[in-house]
């Protein structure tokens, strides 16, 4: 069976984005819930910008915008490996089964 980008690309964000959406959910009910998480994490309660929610909402990685605002530090990774999957999915051999 031939790589097809389309479903690759649509599993991948399937498997990613609804839990990253979990988990950030959880984060701004703790920071709604606790104010003192904004003694531990301060740029959760700092003033932030459309771009930087956008930002959030879809894991982009800090380098094509400016901000250092992350609702949930680890998804730097996150980040890096969609652009990893999208600038490799075009480089892919087609491969039968």
């Amino acid at each position: 069976m031939p790589f097809s980008a389309v479903p690759f690309f649509l599993n991948r964000v399937l498997r990613i984005y609804p839990v990253y959406w979990l988990i950030a959910s959880g984060t701004l009910l703790m920071v709604a819930l606790y104010p003192t998480a904004c003694a531990w994490k301060g740029e959760w309660c700092r003033e932030s910008t459309a771009l930087d929610w956008s930002g959030n909402l879809l894991t982009l990685p800090f380098e094509w915008y400016a901000a250092d605002f992350r609702l949930v530090p680890p998804a730097w990774s996150v980040a890096v490996e969609l652009i990893c999957y999208a600038s490799s999915g075009e480089r892919w051999p087609e491969h039968g089964g």
